[in-house]
C-alpha cells in the first residue's frame, strides 16, 4: 500500500478555509471552501490511478478453490449510492475487484431510508 500513501497525503493535507483536512477525513463546513490546488489535483489523479489498478484492483477468480466474493454497498439519501465487488484473498483480506456507483433521479431522492437502501442493492446487482 506504498504506492497509495504519498499521494493519498498530499490530498489530504489540501487547505480549507481557516484550517487543514486531516487524514481522518475531509471535513465540509457550510459557507468554508476547499482550495483546491495543482497539488491536490495531482494527487486526485495518482490516487485514482492507483485504486483502479494492479496490485489494488484484482481480477475476480471464479475458479472452485476460489474464496468468498464480497458486494459492499452504501448510499446517501440525497445525493446517490455506491458499491465495491471485492475478493477474499490468501491474505485474508477482500481485494476490490470493481466499483460502481449513481446518483438518485429527482424521483428516488423522494423515496424514504428503507426504499433507498433496497433500490441501492438493486441498482448494485445489476451493474455487477
Amino acid at each position: 500500500m506504498t504506492r497509495l500513501s504519498a499521494p493519498k497525503k498530499q490530498l489530504l493535507s489540501c487547505k480549507m478555509g481557516g484550517g487543514s483536512i486531516h487524514v481522518a477525513g475531509i471535513v465540509f463546513h457550510k459557507g468554508r471552501r476547499i482550495e483546491w490546488t495543482v497539488e491536490c489535483a495531482v494527487a486526485m489523479t495518482e490516487l485514482k490511478m492507483a485504486l483502479t489498478r494492479a496490485p489494488v484492483l484484482i481480477t475476480l477468480d471464479c475458479s472452485e478453490n476460489a474464496l468468498g466474493i464480497e458486494l459492499g454497498i452504501d448510499a446517501s439519501t440525497t445525493i446517490g449510492w455506491g458499491a465495491v465487488l471485492s475478493q477474499y484473498k490468501d491474505d485474508g483480506k477482500a481485494h476490490p475487484a470493481r466499483y460502481e456507483s449513481g446518483i438518485w433521479s429527482d424521483q428516488e431522492k423522494k423515496y424514504d431510508a428503507l426504499k433507498l437502501e433496497c433500490r441501492r442493492l438493486i441498482k448494485a446487482l445489476k451493474k455487477l
